[in-house]
Parts: structure tokens; C-alpha cells; sequence
């Protein structure tokens, strides 16, 4: 890499096994955002937009993907129970959470998935064609690297009368983890709703996260977007 002496090599390690079952514009568009990467490198202070950023941290430590979901412990629940929020669609690890997820009761109209979950030709107009990341090389890792994701579809004139929560949750117990969500958003011509985006994470862990969200808005649709982030101590966050 040219941007800074740091090779990402578990991260590229990653990339090199990912399955091959997955539809080709899929399998394109990763390795487009993983070739670019490789050529950007991580950004150094010769780039304007990072020039402040202490990134030393993260560009010198060799970061690997979390493969499972780790426990959600009493804290981490207690934040999620604590947003008031009465739906809510959970992530943990970069892994959709069936368990966790409570969407039963969103009106007609209003649909929230896992990402696996969508048939691949759903997703193809939308799914890393919304957000342009070329000169953004931690979304370009979670391009080629998400494993999941979520997926919220609101009807045309459709109205959401309630915040919906959507938790990206770091649990994964071991240093060096790197968590990629993805989340995305479609609301079709007169839709309303109110989303709010939380990112949450276990203390005590060295992890690094690279969420990205991308929104395709109808027209006269509303979306209200809050985040809140309550990352762990020791964790990284970009996106």
C-alpha cells in the first residue's frame, strides 16, 4: 500500500476467502472497492480530509473480520432497552440478529431484513452504487467486506409514527476485530419515517468499525436520521 507502511494483510486475507456464491455484480463491485483500496492505502496526513485524524493506531495494527457474532452482555442490553425505541432491528458483529430484532409490529408497508435474507437482483440498483466511496478507503474495506446487513423498504405514502431503531452492536471479545455493517435504507415517493442509527460496543476490546449507511430517497419522502454512538473505550469508528 502506498498511503501508509501498514499491508492489512489479515483484512486482505479476508477478501482473498470470501465466498464465491454470491451474484456477480456482487462479487464485482467487492473486488472493485478491494483493488481500490489496495491502491489508495489508508489515508495519511498528506490527505486534506485526515490530516487531523490520529490514525497511527489503526493503520499499524493488522485487523481481522469478526466470523461470529460475540455475547451480548447485561450492558450492552441495557443500552438497547434504553433508546425508548419500541421497534428495532439488530446487528451484532456485522450479523443480523433474528432474536434481538423486534419488527412484528411496523405497519403495513414498512419491511426490515437481513441483507443475506434479499433476493441478490433487489439489492443490485442500489447496494454500493449509492454511496461513492472511491476516496474513502475504510468505506472501501466494508464494501468488499460486509458480511450482512440491514435492509429497511417504506412504501410509497407509507407514514412510520414511531422512531425504528436500528442497533449496529460490537460484542466480539478479541483485540484486533474488525466489524463492517452495512444498512440500507429505500422509501419510496411520500414516505415518512424517522430512523435511529446507534452504534454500541463492549469496553475493554481493541476493535475497528466501518459502518455505511446509504439512503435512497423517493420524491416528497421524509427521513428523519439520528445517530448515536456508544462505542466501547477502546474501538476505532469510521463511517
Amino acid at each position: 500500500m502506498s498511503a501508509v507502511d501498514a499491508p492489512a494483510t489479515g483484512l486482505v486475507a479476508a477478501w482473498e476467502q470470501r465466498s464465491l456464491v454470491q451474484p456477480d455484480w456482487m462479487l464485482q463491485r467487492r473486488e472493485a472497492a478491494m483493488r481500490q483500496f489496495q491502491a489508495v492505502g489508508y489515508p495519511g496526513r498528506k490527505n486534506e480530509w485526515w490530516r487531523n485524524a490520529r490514525l497511527s493506531a489503526v493503520t499499524s495494527a493488522d485487523w481481522h473480520p469478526a466470523t461470529v457474532p460475540g455475547p451480548v452482555g447485561g450492558a450492552l442490553l441495557a443500552t438497547l432497552d434504553g433508546t425508548g425505541t419500541a421497534a428495532r432491528a439488530v446487528m451484532v458483529d456485522g450479523l443480523f440478529d433474528e432474536e434481538r430484532t423486534r419488527c412484528a409490529e411496523l405497519p403495513v408497508g414498512i419491511r426490515v431484513r437481513s441483507m443475506k435474507a434479499c433476493p441478490g437482483g433487489e439489492l443490485e440498483a442500489d447496494l454500493g452504487a449509492i454511496a461513492q466511496c472511491d476516496d474513502h478507503p475504510f468505506a472501501l474495506l466494508n464494501t468488499a467486506l460486509w458480511a450482512d446487513g440491514i435492509v429497511v423498504d417504506v412504501d410509497s405514502d407509507v407514514r412510520l409514527e414511531q422512531p425504528l431503531l436500528l442497533a449496529l452492536v460490537a460484542a466480539y471479545g478479541q483485540d484486533g476485530t474488525a466489524i463492517f455493517p452495512r444498512v440500507l435504507v429505500r422509501m419510496q415517493t411520500g414516505a415518512e419515517a424517522t430512523i435511529v442509527l446507534m452504534h454500541a460496543g463492549s469496553d475493554g476490546v481493541r476493535r475497528l468499525v466501518c459502518p455505511v449507511t446509504e439512503l435512497r430517497l423517493g420524491a416528497n419522502s421524509r427521513l428523519t436520521l439520528q445517530h448515536l454512538l456508544e462505542e466501547g473505550d477502546d474501538s476505532a469508528h469510521f463511517g
